[in-house]
Formats: structure tokens, sequence, C-alpha cells
């Protein structure tokens, strides 16, 4: 649902977070959740609010980052992005949507030649998850 361009379906999602927060409000998760749901909906001092939450709760909490550094890119402050964006990938560097988020952010800056880096590294990564999604779909329908 989150993932939803229907406002009612993204509000039922944020509901089901909420719900989820309810009883454990330690949920690194459901904050992130929540931070996604108003990011999209262009709420983004409460989205920032909910992902530093999530950091909170999980420092190492990598798309937590991703979420904080596209509201700072979207905002005119890429430094801000790229310090979070960098903190994200030493936590998890094969995290494909840093990598994209990155390689926006050394657009902006001008940094062409890294940007043409990241999006490389974005697109091997995009493939590798691809092709371990079809291996698994295949060990799978072979198991029958």
């Amino acid at each position: 649902m989150r993932t939803s361009k229907d406002a009612d379906a993204c509000g039922k999602a944020a509901e089901r977070f909420q719900q989820e927060l309810a009883v454990n409000p330690r949920d690194a998760a459901s904050e992130y959740e929540i931070g996604e749901i108003l990011r999209k909906a262009r709420r983004l001092d409460e989205a920032v609010k909910r992902f530093l939450r999530a950091l909170e709760l999980a420092a190492h909490y990598a798309d937590a980052r991703v979420g904080l550094a596209r509201i700072y890119a979207d905002q005119g402050q890429p430094a801000k992005a790229l310090a979070e964006l960098e903190q994200a990938l030493r936590v998890e560097p094969e995290n494909a949507p840093a990598h994209y988020a990155l390689m926006l952010v050394y657009r902006d800056l001008g940094k062409n030649e890294d940007a043409g880096r990241e999006m490389d590294l974005f697109q091997k990564l995009q493939e590798k998850k691809e092709r371990d999604f079809r291996s698994l779909l295949q060990s799978l329908l072979s198991a029958k």
C-alpha cells in the first residue's frame, strides 16, 4: 500500500504502521515506512521527523538515511544529502536506491564522472537483483 498513488491506500498503510507503533514503539521499520508515505505526500517536515526517529531507534538503517537524503536533495541541500548517502553506503554498500540517489546528487553537483560511476553501480545491482530473483523462481519451480 505504501507504493500506491492512491491517497486512501497510503492513508490505510500509514494507519497500519501507526498501529504497529502502538504495539511496538521501538519499531524503526514502521517509522521509516510512515516517513516514506509522508515524503511521497510532500509532507517533508513530518517525513524528516520519522526518518530521524527510525535512525534514533536503529542507527544502521540505511533506507532511512536514503529517505533523508532524498528530502535534502529536493530542498537544495546536496552536502547534507551526500553525507547521509555516504553513511548509508558505509552500512549497506549494495543498497541500489542509495547509489541511484547518490548519482542524482553528484549530477546536481556537476560531478558527472562520479554520477556515471554511481549509475553503473546502480544498474549492476539491479541486474544482480533480477538474476537472483529469476534464480529463486527457477529453484521454486523445479522443486515441484
